[in-house]
């Protein structure tokens, strides 16, 4: 029963990413690259010719993630190329951030004063809250383009015409080429506020990768594990795109922040709160069907009979 409804969950895709997964298919996955932790650590330092990944280590979190991407993510080959990708990416932002560091001290002197955190059921309104908040001149929300590429620290003169605002908004049109219509769902754009899942993955202890893929041993280390270490990569994260780019105070959203709320007060005990509501039945079945259309996104074989209960249990 499961097997035969998990056929009918299909995405529409372009031409040129069925044309990848059947080439993929045809040569093995493995011509398509390991995502083997070391691999993908000696690729990230091959880019960018640096060693240091700075505070805190990152050693096991990328371990664990990495085996459970090669054997429970299911990834098609389009799915497999893009992971690497991502998980490359990953690593270069914080060695590329750990030198920025370096090189300015200042970075390291920024204080985060009062973050406004909103926080809640996910798909109960906290994107459209956070949107709404940004308007304020005085908030200042980390924006996508930002989050994706930090390196080099955003300069305030140049903030709306960052040439990273283009890069990743051709990235994000090869996404709706993974799953069209996804824009329906939730919006995305490099100039849109983004949440705090894009900043904790770079510390590789972050509920962005189950979002996205089928991840159940990594799933169940992760839900054992103290999130402060997540936190200080967040609070560093903030510093960096900051330094050169001010404003009054950060405003913040994540769902998963419900998750460890003694981590986030123990690095930001000065945060407020907001939470926000819905119908869980509603919510839940929702969250349901996001969390299928993203990994969708990545593999053939996402069964939605599998993902309700496991958000269901989750949240």
């Amino acid at each position: 029963m499961s097997q035969e409804f998990s056929r009918r969950w299909k995405v529409e895709r372009s031409p040129l990413v069925h044309a990848v997964n059947a080439a993929g298919r045809l040569f093995g996955p493995r011509t398509l690259g390991t995502l083997q932790a070391e691999s993908l650590l000696a690729a990230a330092r091959r880019k960018t010719g640096l060693a240091a990944v700075g505070d805190p280590p990152i050693g096991e979190p990328l371990r664990r993630l990495a085996d459970s991407m090669e054997a429970e993510a299911r990834l098609n080959p389009m799915g497999r190329l893009a992971t690497r990708h991502d998980l490359i990416r990953l690593l270069v932002n914080r060695l590329r951030m750990e030198e920025d560091r370096r090189r300015n001290p200042g970075i390291a002197a920024e204080e985060i004063r009062r973050p406004l955190v909103i926080t809640g059921l996910p798909r109960t309104g906290t994107t459209l809250l956070h949107s709404l908040l940004a308007l304020d001149p005085a908030s200042r929300v980390p924006l996508t383009w930002e989050t994706v590429y930090p390196s080099p620290p955003p300069e305030a003169a140049t903030y709306l015409a960052d040439r990273r605002i283009d890069l990743v908004n051709g990235q994000i049109r090869w996404f709706h080429r993974l799953v069209k219509g996804f824009n329906r769902i939730h919006p995305v754009d490099a100039r849109l506020p983004e949440e705090c899942l894009v900043i904790t993955s770079h510390s590789f202890l972050s509920y962005q990768f189950e979002t996205t893929h089928r991840l159940p041993s990594y799933l169940e280390w992760l839900e054992r594990q103290d999130l402060r270490p997540t936190y200080e990569v967040h609070r560093r994260f903030l510093q960096h795109l900051q330094w050169r780019c001010p404003g009054e105070r950060w405003v913040l959203k994540a769902p998963a922040h419900m998750f460890d709320f003694e981590a986030m007060f123990s690095t930001y005990p000065d945060a407020q709160v907001v939470m926000t509501h819905r119908d869980p039945i509603a919510m839940t079945a929702s969250n349901a069907s996001l969390t299928a259309t993203l990994r969708s996104a990545f593999s053939d074989e996402v069964d939605p009979v599998e993902v309700g209960p496991e958000c269901s249990r989750r949240w």
